[in-house]
């Protein structure tokens, strides 16, 4: 560009702010915060913010729900973030539920093709506790109503869970009685399509730990049953798929009620190390229950840990058929000695790549302490990569107790999160970036570092690249909701805003770029579809004007 024969003219509307725009100009938004001792508040009324979830929408953002108990109850509340962190409803979010519960259980909520969100949970706001599933559109709306749809048969339900289909539909369960229910409701309005239809084992109590998509408008369920007629008895997991009837697909082993995912029988032998199971074989931790993902082809990636045996952590991919793709009861993420234990286990899937991750809190045995956090990466075939014993993340030694560990993948490799304590009532947020080939850890830092009580850690990869993050921070009893995003290199908050004045895009940066923006900022059509927060400070008005203008005429990026 010859900065020498550009025309520029700063004519009164160039100067001035457009009249509608001046009487609205708000002041600058909160965005990602780049200072990981001031992370973004989504929550921040008096008492407890608890309980993320967060997911990835197609813009680059996200959605984040929690449970807000400032008047009391644990009120459900919505908040959308825009890819650069601002916030797209109003502070503090928007109520999907004033309830009056004085404890929490899970709950769930995932976004659809047109980033809409779709969220499920306890509902006591008719007098009767009732699960509720509600509709979110980008805009706020709540389309299937304020009060949401209540499924059939959800009194006194329990641990709702929903995924969208690939036909769209969406599937809602909940466990209630000795077992649990699946329905399929339809996307438009939330009526019943396919259901309610009760999955259940004789002499068993089987609750629902999650559910996923499949293909053709299947859905794939993971729950967590009994070895015994007690629920405090060893815990197996298995998983089951259903087509959109809701009848099952997947034909179980003999002697299984369905597919077993982790299920180590009486006396057997310990996969690693010298050892058997008990009398009741395997089991997972009580009140533990696990999540898994979609492999995007049919099949799920699941991925949990032990509480019995060599106390392993450990993944299995279940294929779209039904069967299993490594051993019986998983592949560990480690192979150690008796004296460490895993007291924790996620797991990522590369879809790209067939690649796993699978990270883990571990602890000194048989007394715990001594803390560490280590990442595993497995080739698509199954094969450990980072040495038997994990790429070390939090090394022993340190006196502190990783807990929350979550690993998300990304190209090449990974990032793990967790929260890591300082002392038994605070604790920091962490964070490190994992290339796979060279087995290395490439950055590492803190992505909360203000000491203070911290929960309930989530994280989720976006659709721009970073790995967004959620979490409960601040004193016992008046807890916080934040958000934070890393990108894969490790840095927080927004890269610089986008410096190509070229906003009409006719190749030329000119006038026509100065009154398209001006035309974009009072409400015009947008078909380039630019942002106008041309200045990046979150506010589109005349600053992005001026900052415009100056490009053009060879000076700085804003």
């Amino acid at each position: 560009m010859n900065n020498s024969t550009l025309f520029v003219r700063r004519s009164p509307i160039h100067l001035l702010c457009v009249a509608a725009l001046c009487a609205a100009a708000p002041a600058a938004l909160a965005q990602w915060s780049a200072d990981p001792g001031n992370n973004l508040a989504i929550g921040d009324l008096a008492n407890d913010q608890v309980q993320a979830k967060i997911k990835p929408t197609s813009d680059g953002g996200c959605y984040i729900t929690w449970f807000d108990n400032a008047t009391g109850g644990y009120d459900v509340k919505i908040q959308r973030l825009d890819r650069q962190g601002f916030e797209q409803f109003p502070h503090n979010g928007i109520l999907l539920a004033d309830r009056s519960y004085s404890s929490t259980v899970d709950y769930d909520m995932v976004v659809d093709a047109s980033d809409n969100a779709i969220v499920t949970f306890r509902d006591n706001r008719s007098g009767t506790s009732l699960v509720t599933v509600t509709k979110v559109t980008p805009s706020g709306d709540q389309p299937w109503g304020a009060s949401g749809v209540q499924p059939p048969g959800t009194t006194n339900a329990n641990n709702p869970h929903v995924a969208v289909l690939s036909d769209g539909s969406i599937a809602s369960g909940y466990s209630v009685g000795s077992g649990f229910t699946l329905v399929r409701l339809d996307p438009t309005d939330g009526h019943v399509v396919a259901g309610p239809v009760a999955i259940s084992e004789s002499g068993r109590t089987v609750t629902l730990s999650d559910l996923q998509p499949g293909d053709n408008g299947s859905v794939i369920a993971l729950w967590v049953r009994p070895f015994t007629t007690s629920f405090l008895s060893s815990k197996y997991l298995y998983t089951q798929k259903y087509d959109s009837s809701l009848t099952a697909l997947w034909t179980p082993p003999v002697g299984y009620a369905a597919v077993p995912v982790y299920a180590p029988q009486p006396s057997t032998p310990w996969p690693t190390g010298s050892g058997t199971y008990g009398t009741q074989g395997g089991s997972i931790q009580n009140g533990y229950f696990p999540t898994f993902v979609s492999d995007g082809a049919g099949g799920g990636v699941f991925g949990w840990y032990e509480n019995a045996g060599p106390r392993n952590a450990y993944i299995q991919h279940i294929l779209a058929d039904g069967t299993a793709k490594f051993q019986a009861n998983g592949l560990p993420n480690a192979v150690t000695d008796s004296t460490r234990i895993r007291i924790s286990g996620t797991v990522a899937y590369d879809r790209a790549t067939g690649e796993y991750y699978s990270a883990s809190a571990e602890s000194a045995n048989p007394t715990q302490g001594n803390y560490s956090a280590f990442v595993q990466h497995f080739t698509a075939a199954g094969q450990r990569t980072f040495t038997d014993s994990g790429l070390t993340i939090l090394p022993t030694g340190t006196g502190n107790q990783p807990s929350f560990v979550q690993v998300q993948a990304i190209a090449g490799g990974c990032v793990v999160t967790g929260i890591d304590s300082r002392s038994a009532t605070t604790g920091v947020v962490f964070a490190a970036g994992v290339d796979s080939e060279s087995a290395s850890v490439t950055w590492s830092s803190l992505a909360s570092s203000t000491i203070e009580t911290k929960s309930r850690l989530t994280s989720c990869n976006s659709t721009s690249g970073d790995v967004f993050m959620a979490f409960s921070g601040g004193a016992t009893g008046s807890q916080n909701m934040y958000a934070q995003n890393v990108s894969p290199t490790g840095v927080y908050g927004n890269p610089p805003p986008m410096c190509n004045p070229d906003v009409n895009q006719d190749g030329v940066a000119d006038q026509g770029d100065v009154d398209y923006l001006i035309n974009v900022i009072a409400g015009g059509e947008n078909p380039t579809g630019i942002d106008a927060d041309f200045n990046g400070d979150g506010v589109a008005d005349q600053g992005d004007v001026d900052a415009i203008i100056n490009v053009i005429a060879g000076g700085p990026c804003p």
